[in-house]
């Protein structure tokens, strides 16, 4: 039979089935690279951007600074466009990013993505060429580029753009691709053909590691953790093979492997956030704090429109009790994806509670029953900020709800019988604590908990029973 847990072990419970939803998938566009993305909410890091090639300001000078947290919401809409293939619904975004932020080198890079798309050939190059000035080793922009250099027939250009492509990272296909096309184009058939097929031996890779990402999905990590290993060290540069293999380590638990392997692509890939972020996932599970906030930290720099990193330094707060600032990240979290986050909900509405804050906290536990009305943990939390009220009525009623949605589970009819006794009604209380044993019989922690109830109520003989039941309990373990 299950044994009763106590209430703290069960909000420890739900915390780790949050923490546990972190995986990767791996979202495969036919003219970029391999980007993989969070699952703690449905963002995707590689997004489109921008709109002028150059900031056009009038002559009374530059507009104001846009906020971090407006330039996160902008992106993140921005990112849902682009996935949805609305070029045109993503460059306005981009453009008023830019236009505060023109320094943005993700915004240059995706705008002119967004421009390759709507096939707006002398847009996407300002776009490219801006991005390469600011990052002079921005791969996704010379392969753009050199893309649609092959596209307007300028085929020296896009050689050279694939040249460099290839300098930065050896084993993008796409500029091989390309620079195999524009070779073609210029009669010089011995180097496409060599371009061709090298081309071809990346794709099969490619297939293989498509392959892999759908073993992991269906939850043959061994299977897919093979895989990522040969891609890892037979095209290290391609794939972002060693992420997939932190992420795996990551969901069996072994999270020093994780680390290490965070380790081997953060040096592979330093200017990306995936890995710090994945790091610091695994830094917090093994109790590194600090470690892990500073990885949170750089990921949020990289791209503050990510969820998961303020959840790391969420939870390292509550760790260290600092509820306000654990409250102030899950705010974050909150604001960047006010619909979807309801982990943050939860946990943010058991901070509030933390530090007495009980309206705010009731107010978080009223949004998420009325959004997830069958999760028992919600108005398992909820009633108890209305014992801490004393407000008994809408306690008892939450903790009813709790019992309709878990009739079987111990700890329900157990917290049930809980707040009967602080509500004074010490014979409903003996009644569910009698539940609860039909249910768990091996528990010291019930009978306790009803002999207590039985001699509130005035039945001694009872009480006495219950309290020897317990004893011998305890000795049995």
């Amino acid at each position: 039979m299950p044994k009763v847990q106590s209430y703290s072990s069960a909000i420890k419970r739900a915390s780790i089935l949050v923490f546990a939803l972190v995986s990767a998938q791996t979202l495969i566009d036919p003219s970029m690279q391999f980007a993989p993305s969070t699952q703690f909410a449905p963002y995707t890091s590689f997004a489109p951007s921008i709109y002028f090639a150059a900031p056009i300001f009038p002559a009374y000078g530059a507009p104001p600074a846009m906020p971090p947290d407006e330039v996160g919401e902008k992106m993140r809409q921005a990112s849902v466009f682009y996935h949805d293939s609305k070029w045109k619904d993503a460059i306005p975004l981009y453009s008023a990013v830019l236009l505060a932020h023109p320094d943005n080198v993700k915004a240059r890079e995706n705008r002119g993505i967004c421009y390759t798309r709507i096939r707006k050939w002398d847009s996407a190059i300002d776009d490219f060429t801006a991005a390469i000035k600011l990052d002079p080793k921005s791969e996704r922009a010379y392969q753009h580029r050199g893309y649609v250099y092959t596209r307007l027939g300028k085929y020296e250009n896009a050689i050279a753009d694939c040249t460099k492509t290839l300098e930065i990272n050896k084993h993008n296909r796409f500029a091989y691709r390309d620079r195999s096309r524009a070779y073609a184009k210029l009669g010089k058939l011995d180097l496409a053909q060599k371009d061709f097929a090298v081309q071809q031996s990346l794709y099969k890779a490619a297939r293989d590691y498509t392959a892999a990402l759908e073993m992991e999905r269906s939850g043959k990590l061994t299977a897919a953790l093979s895989v990522f290993q040969s891609n890892s060290k037979n095209h290290p540069g391609m794939f972002n093979a060693n992420y997939q293999r932190a992420c795996i380590y990551t969901k069996l638990g072994m999270y020093q492997e994780a680390i290490d392997v965070c380790n081997k692509y953060i040096k592979q890939r330093p200017d990306t956030y995936e890995g710090r972020r994945l790091r610091a996932i695994n830094y917090l599970q093994l109790g590194k704090l600090d470690e892990a906030i500073a990885d949170a930290d750089a990921a949020l720099k990289s791209d503050p429109t990510v969820v998961d990193p303020y959840y790391v330094k969420a939870r390292a707060a509550i760790y260290r009790k600092n509820y306000s600032e654990a409250i102030k990240n899950y705010s974050e979290i909150i604001k960047l994806q006010p619909a979807k986050e309801l982990p943050a909900r939860m946990e943010r509405a058991d901070a509030y509670t933390e530090l007495g804050q009980y309206d705010n906290a009731i107010s978080d536990y009223n949004f998420l029953a009325k959004t997830e009305p069958k999760d028992e943990t919600i108005f398992h939390h909820r009633s108890g900020v209305y014992l801490k009220m004393h407000d008994y009525d809408k306690a008892i009623a939450d903790l009813q709800k709790f019992v309709e949605l878990s009739p079987k589970d111990p700890l329900s009819l157990m917290s049930l019988g809980d707040g009967f006794s602080q509500a004074q009604r010490y014979k409903e209380a003996v009644q569910a604590y009698s539940r609860a044993i039909q249910h768990d019989e091996t528990s010291p922690t019930l009978f306790e908990s009803r002999a207590k109830a039985y001699e509130k109520s005035g039945d001694t003989e009872h009480a006495k029973k219950d309290r020897e039941r317990a004893h011998q309990l305890r000795e049995s373990d």
